[in-house]
């Protein structure tokens, strides 16, 4: 591991284990990677600089997760949609700190010039699932296992179904296996397109 890295993970266990609103200081994280403050200053220009690094990290690891899904052009519409939802819960429930990063509360709390690139990479995250969902959709219409209503009500409906369930899954309101909890979104789903 660079030492760089092992400045950002000191950062993310210090976010983990006290909060976003915790009072970093360079101080401490030179003591928890064992190095003197000016090293610190060697990889980053500030302390904002080094937690926009650590907050962008824990993000993109979020991101590898949610997207990572091998093979999902040969997979059918079930086995597609299951395992793209499957690595959208785990990923959330394993980064809860990225859906604070994704609240509203936090990025009050970011530096103005942080909420601009944040934002960006939440969109860019955003309309890839967008699209991959839709990917997903047609594979089922093609292979007659739901029916596409086109309105925008249904558009609302489905995507409110994916968002609410993710946002109760990571919240951690019930402890339902994960693959159990993806068949029954998957049901209410091709249910409600049929």
């Amino acid at each position: 591991m660079s030492r760089k890295l092992e400045i950002l993970e000191a950062v993310i266990s210090k976010f983990e284990k006290e909060g976003f609103a915790t009072d970093l200081t360079i101080s401490d994280i030179a003591n928890r990677v064992d190095i003197g403050k000016s090293t610190i200053y060697e990889y980053f220009k500030t302390k904002d600089d080094m937690c926009k690094e650590a907050i962008f990290l824990i993000i993109q690891r979020s991101i590898d997760g949610i997207i990572l899904v091998e093979d999902i052009e040969n997979m059918d519409f079930e086995q597609a949609f299951k395992a793209q939802l499957k690595n959208i819960y785990i990923a959330s429930a394993k980064g809860r700190m990225t859906m604070q990063i994704l609240s509203r509360n936090l990025n009050t709390k970011l530096p103005p010039e942080f909420e601009t690139e944040l934002k960006s990479k939440m969109e860019e995250v955003a309309k890839f699932l967008e699209k991959r969902f839709i990917e997903i959709l047609f594979k089922g219409i093609k292979e007659n296992k739901i029916k596409m209503n086109t309105s925008i009500e249904s558009e609302i409906l489905f995507s409110s179904i994916v968002v609410g369930s993710l946002m109760r899954y990571s919240g951690k309101y019930y402890e339902i296996p994960v693959d159990d909890y993806v068949n029954i979104i998957f049901d209410q789903i091709v249910k409600l397109s049929n």
